[in-house]
């Protein structure tokens, strides 16, 4: 069972366009500097989900409303909006989620079956630079692959293309 927010705490307010769900209870251990203790502290996260073009209005919500009337709670330490996700510099994953779904391995070097980064290694991957059996590149390594320039065994490349059966883009739309 979840653990209940005391009565009179504050909750952040919901507008009909944005949907805000408490995540988990962290509970970490915390040197406080001036009695040199270490206690126990709850860390909540939550979720803000909002239409892009309302991301703004949401983040200024939470500086100007919410964060406010939270640090008027005693114990309150402090709250911060995270930035959006950015992309790890490796990551590498074969793994697959219980429902037999693969794991995509995303990042800015991404190494995995299936792979989406800045450089891929990966048997299907999309990038800048990928070397995969198949592929949609920038600059690719393939068996497969659809590429501005590429080396692979089957190929359609827009500016270079080597390899053993590889066709210009503009060709083969000149064909059809």
């Amino acid at each position: 069972m979840a653990p209940r927010a005391r009565e009179g705490s504050v909750r952040p307010r919901r507008s009909s366009d944005v949907v805000v769900r408490p995540l988990n209870f962290t509970v970490r251990r915390h040197w406080a500097r001036r009695a040199r203790l270490e206690v126990n502290v709850i860390s909540r996260e939550w979720r803000g989900l909002a239409h892009p073009d309302q991301a703004k209005s949401y983040v200024k919500h939470l500086r100007t409303k919410t964060f406010p009337a939270l640090r008027k709670l005693p114990g309150f330490v402090s709250a911060n909006p995270l930035p959006p996700p950015r992309l790890p510099l490796v990551h590498i994953s074969f793994k697959y989620r219980p429902n037999r779904t693969p794991v995509v391995a995303r990042g800015i070097i991404a190494i995995g079956q299936f792979g989406c980064g800045v450089v891929c290694i990966s048997q299907f991957g999309v990038g800048v630079l990928c070397v995969s059996q198949f592929t949609v590149a920038g600059l690719a390594l393939a068996q497969f692959g659809a590429a501005y320039s590429l080396i692979a065994q089957f190929g359609v490349y827009v500016a270079e293309g080597h390899g053993q059966f590889v066709v210009r883009l503009s060709e083969l739309l000149g064909v059809l």
